[in-house]
């Protein structure tokens, strides 16, 4: 009979798990705002449900021992056994078991919005203040609602709950003794010996502390975009060609970065290596003067060309030697371009400054690096045994 209900008690047990987690959730915030209350400068906490579960298992027993004697008659040897006694035994259990993974919010910079938000809840009761140095708390909710400090965070809201939804009232719950605290009130949080309690016209205002504060717990901050730039680069650190280049740089930077400021370097670098590439260019200039000078004109003969018109001789002595000069000229014209276009860039760079940020902090996941917390309730055991 015990065990034909074990479906719609499981049902029953499930359904109140899944409505525990809000209450876990508020109670968190209930807490720390009674604590926020004795001291608008702790430290928060805030730990939310992972994982929900209910287990409801019926056992059962039955047994029977029945009793025998002995009679035997006097005098004779004729003995005999008789049935003397019955014993009837039964037992029934159930055991239901409700348990819950959470998942403590580790990351400082989520503490951090919580905290904020916590201070300017306990700020329209008077009791404490908003920070605005250490952390800037109007920055950093600009910063997680907009992805920049000095966003609008109203025109990004879109509707939802957000830390401009936390001052709209004025002081929303009550603070107090154990005994201040009305009977039947559903919402009290406590610290210590100081309670603080929720009556049902402040109860909207709860709800929106909460929903911002789970927004921390989970949410991170919008990233910005980006993009990947990669250069290939010379003996000097400058742009070349992948043949010509001895090395690599790649980077993820953000959207509105210049693609050359991955390769900025101080100017002193920057002067050295220009003047290093104009006298480069000045010797390049000098040596294709000298081969222009010596051979003012020449048509380089082709292997195509018909033997006979071939020089032999001296003369093809002379004709191979005036056919490497005209290699060696093609070679330094190209190599001429190539100095131009580095001091050209680097007269560009000269004017360019290096990345606005340097580096990107890596997004932390609700879960990185945050243990989770098993916490198991025993509900109710029913025991029951008859004879």
């Amino acid at each position: 009979m015990l065990s034909g209900c074990l479906d719609w008690q499981l049902r029953k047990n499930t359904v109140e798990v899944g409505y525990s987690c809000g209450e876990i959730q508020q109670q968190q915030v209930l807490d720390n705002l009674a604590m926020f209350v004795c001291d608008y400068n702790a430290f928060p906490s805030f730990c939310y449900p992972n994982q929900g579960g209910s287990n409801v298992s019926d056992t059962g027993s039955a047994s029977v021992a029945p009793g025998f004697s002995r009679i035997g008659l006097t005098g004779t040897s004729i003995k005999s056994f008789v049935f003397a006694t019955l014993g009837l035994g039964a037992g029934a259990q159930r055991t239901c078991l409700e348990s819950f993974t959470l998942t403590p919010v580790n990351d400082p910079r989520k503490l951090e919005l919580m905290r904020c938000a916590y201070q300017r809840a306990v700020k329209s009761c008077g009791l404490g203040v908003e920070s605005t140095t250490c952390p800037d708390c109007k920055a950093i909710f600009n910063k997680f609602y907009t992805g920049d400090v000095n966003g609008d965070i109203r025109q990004h809201a879109n509707g939802i709950v957000t830390s401009e939804c936390l001052n709209e009232q004025p002081c929303w719950f009550h603070v107090g003794c154990h005994r201040c605290v009305p009977k039947h009130c559903a919402c009290v949080g406590h610290y210590g010996d100081t309670y603080v309690w929720v009556l049902p016209e402040g109860r909207d205002e709860l709800t929106k502390l909460t929903l911002a504060v789970l927004d921390y717990a989970i949410n991170s901050a919008p990233a910005g975009l980006s993009k990947q730039i990669m250069f290939y680069i010379d003996e000097y650190g400058l742009p070349t060609n992948k043949n010509e280049a001895v090395g690599s740089v790649t980077a993820n930077v953000a959207i509105d970065e210049q693609p050359a400021s991955l390769l900025n370097r101080p100017e002193s670098d920057e002067l050295r290596i220009e003047r290093i590439l104009k006298d480069r260019l000045r010797q390049v200039n000098e040596e294709i003067a000298a081969i222009t000078q010596n051979y003012p004109d020449w048509k380089p003969y082709s292997e195509a060309e018909p033997a006979s018109e071939k020089p032999v001789g001296a003369a093809a002595a002379a004709a191979d030697k005036k056919q490497l000069a005209f290699q060696r000229f093609q070679d330094l014209q190209q190599e001429r371009r190539t100095l131009e276009t580095k001091l050209q860039y680097l007269g560009e760079q000269l004017r360019t400054p290096g990345l606005k940020q340097q580096f990107v902090p890596v997004p932390s996941l609700p879960n990185q690096g945050a243990p989770l917390l098993q916490f198991n309730l025993l509900n109710s055991t029913l025991t029951g045994q008859g004879m």
